[in-house]
């Protein structure tokens, strides 16, 4: 779940909302963030800019491409400890 890493925002375009059969009452959906995980955990690796969008209501997903130039924020292999340093740093 890359909302407990981060914020994570972006535009789903209608072409997938379509294909999901995402509407404006649409409430089941979930995104997801490939992980490959290594030993130790803390060198895994995530892909932000290829997530996966779920539509439980439709029992459906897509993976949708992000555009690195509109989103640079995000990376195909960012390090999972870029993110852990903040859980382990609190008192």
């Amino acid at each position: 779940n890359p909302y407990m890493l981060r914020e994570y925002d972006f535009e789903l375009p209608e072409y997938i909302k379509v294909l999901l059969g995402i509407t404006e009452d649409t409430e089941n959906i979930a995104v997801y963030n490939t992980m490959l995980v290594q030993t130790p955990l803390e060198d895994s690796l995530i892909n932000f800019l290829a997530p996966f969008v779920f539509n439980f209501d439709t029992q459906s997903v897509a993976q949708l491409v992000l555009d690195n130039t509109t989103y640079p924020q995000y990376g195909i292999l960012e390090p999972f400890n870029k993110f852990t340093q903040q859980w382990v740093n609190k008192p």
